[in-house]
């Protein structure tokens, strides 16, 4: 059936009616609505949070903020998942597989099992299961939903702490769209207070980057760039200037993006394509 792992309930219930509407064009039955969540349950809410962080941090080789506005997330009191995973099943979920976040195989089996004991006792309509399988990444069909609230595209930007460092600003991430904006400034700048060439490809491959991530096949968990073209077509020297990245192609093992970066008036400064591979 269908399995997705999105990061809240209310984002659960938008892709789950754009399935079954879906189906109901193709004039086809819509699946089993299925939730696959990562979960390190403890008494001690510190203890929780630290074991999820440490485990997925360990898997993805990332910051667990970056897993977290991806993926279905829990950390807490084995009581407190019952009330979070009502929310998925109010939102249309009916089968649900439990990751445990714990380096300890039998005890993460238990913890896993214990909230499967309160969830059947408590929400009949749901099947719930323990799982430790590495959780079932979108496919070409289904993108990753990323939240564009502000504390969300700062989490997933301080993954890259260069992009950090020279002050980009991510302001949409999307499969289909990422969108980040610099400032000009002198420490920016090449001679003449003309903002740095190397500033400009910075900021696309910045926004290459989390469209590439946001764009994962089956399997893969990281991106590279092994590839990337810059045409500069004007001078920036003051104000802003904000790259819009989209996807051209997107193959098995490789995704080729274009950048296009604006000033603040409009004109076009820069147009960037590049090459990602998947790992």
């Amino acid at each position: 059936g269908w399995l997705p792992y999105l990061p809240s309930a209310e984002l659960y219930a938008e892709g789950w009616a754009r399935v079954q509407a879906s189906a109901a064009e193709a004039g086809r039955p819509a699946p089993l609505p299925g939730l696959y969540a990562t979960v390190a349950l403890d008494d001690s809410e510190d203890v929780a949070h630290e074991r999820l962080r440490s485990y997925v941090e360990r898997y993805y080789g990332v910051p667990v903020a970056a897993i977290q506005a991806l993926q279905a997330t829990y950390a807490g009191s084995a009581d407190g998942v019952r009330q979070w995973l009502e929310g998925y099943v109010q939102a249309g979920a009916r089968h649900i597989v439990l990751r445990a976040a714990n380096e300890d195989f039998q005890r993460g089996l238990h913890e896993a099992a214990r909230a499967r004991d309160l969830l059947e006792g408590s929400l009949p309509p749901a099947r719930a299961s323990t799982g430790r399988a590495a959780p079932a990444p979108t496919t070409s069909h289904e993108r990753r939903p990323m939240s564009n609230d502000a504390t969300t595209l700062t989490q997933i930007r301080d993954t890259m702490p260069f992009a950090a460092l020279i002050g980009i600003e991510l302001l949409q991430a999307e499969p289909a769209l990422v969108r980040a904006r610099l400032a000009w400034t002198p420490e920016h700048c090449t001679a003449a207070g003309v903002m740095h060439g190397g500033a400009l490809m910075a900021l696309a491959d910045t926004c290459g980057g989390v469209c590439a991530f946001l764009n994962l096949p089956d399997g893969a968990s990281a991106t590279a760039t092994v590839e990337s073209k810059t045409n500069f077509l004007r001078a920036v020297r003051d104000g802003t200037i904000t790259a819009s990245t989209r996807p051209l192609h997107r193959a098995k093992t490789l995704i080729v993006l274009e950048t296009e970066i604006a000033r603040e008036d409009g004109a076009l400064v820069a147009k960037v394509t590049q090459t990602q591979i998947f790992k």
